[in-house]
């Protein structure tokens, strides 16, 4: 296998799992704070924000240039169908 392909592989596993992990650490905020709908839904609309999330950021830091993410551009606010504006 390709040297490339295989790195390649395991960035994507490990980004798909940070995914994971940020979609089941912000879906009991989500139902706290009035998101409405099947659970199922919910968490899909989670794992879809998250996921666009963290590939801006990813295409924004360089990808794994080693280069830090530019700190002056403006934090993007994830929105869920359904969720209560604060």
């Amino acid at each position: 296998m390709d040297a490339n392909k295989q790195t390649g592989h395991y960035v994507d596993t490990a980004l798909d799992d940070l995914v994971a992990e940020l979609t089941a650490a912000v879906y009991p905020v989500a139902v706290r704070h009035g998101a409405i709908g099947t659970w199922i839904d919910l968490e899909l609309d989670l794992w879809r924000a998250l996921a666009d999330a963290v590939e801006t950021c990813v295409h924004e830091s360089g990808g794994d240039s080693g280069q830090p993410r530019d700190a002056s551009a403006p934090h993007r606010r994830v929105k869920v169908k359904g969720a209560k504006e604060p």
